[in-house]
């Protein structure tokens, strides 16, 4: 009789081993009163999972997005705005609207603009400005147009022909004599030749 009571004794603390384990009630828990929902399967879960560190939830964008780089400031992208409409009046404007909002925030495509543009130094912006003012076609350029004019131009390829050539060493004196002395040697065989042929 007692072998029966350690048999069901054994029993119920499997059962109630493998309840914990799957985050289930077990049936004998008076205080349970939430059930699973039949239409939904409870997860099963690994024996080692409480030992298993807990991960932290990725991201699903990485953490150098563009819309963390930095940008020109807004008060740099009036001033480029300002600019343009010096150079092209009220053609930029309606192209691309106006820098700022009344609450001094910039405008979607002006912040486009600053995004695209941050990298460049004020030198290349004067670049790209004065470009724009020798093209003579009165429309503004486009973003990308504009990135292209304020890039420093790479020079031109030079010509194969154009290359300088290495440059040889100069011969020695000893090389020098030795081929003057098979020069005259060869010379002096050609007149005795010669002598010879106008004798006959």
């Amino acid at each position: 009789m007692s072998d029966l009571k350690h048999a069901k004794a054994y029993l119920e603390f499997l059962r109630s081993s493998l309840d914990a384990r799957e985050k289930r009630p077990s049936p004998n828990d008076a205080n349970a009163t939430t059930a699973t929902p039949p239409d939904s399967t409870p997860a099963l879960t690994p024996p080692n999972a409480l030992a298993m560190p807990v991960k932290p939830p990725q991201t699903r964008f990485p953490a150098s997005s563009p819309g963390t780089e930095p940008g020109m400031a807004p008060r740099a992208v009036l001033a480029l705005w300002s600019r343009f409409t010096h150079l092209y009046g009220n053609r930029f404007e309606n192209a691309y609207g106006p820098a700022l909002h009344e609450s001094g925030e910039l405008h979607p495509v002006a912040a486009t603009w600053a995004k695209a543009l941050g990298g460049f130094t004020g030198d290349d912006l004067a670049r790209g400005l004065r470009a724009c003012l020798d093209r003579n076609d009165g429309w503004p350029p486009s973003l990308p147009e504009f990135r292209a004019l304020c890039r420093e131009p790479v020079p031109p390829p030079i010509p194969l022909c154009h290359r300088l050539l290495p440059r040889t060493l100069p011969e020695p004196d000893s090389v020098k004599q030795a081929r003057r002395e098979k020069g005259r040697v060869a010379l002096d065989e050609l007149k005795t030749l010669l002598r010879g042929a106008i004798a006959a």
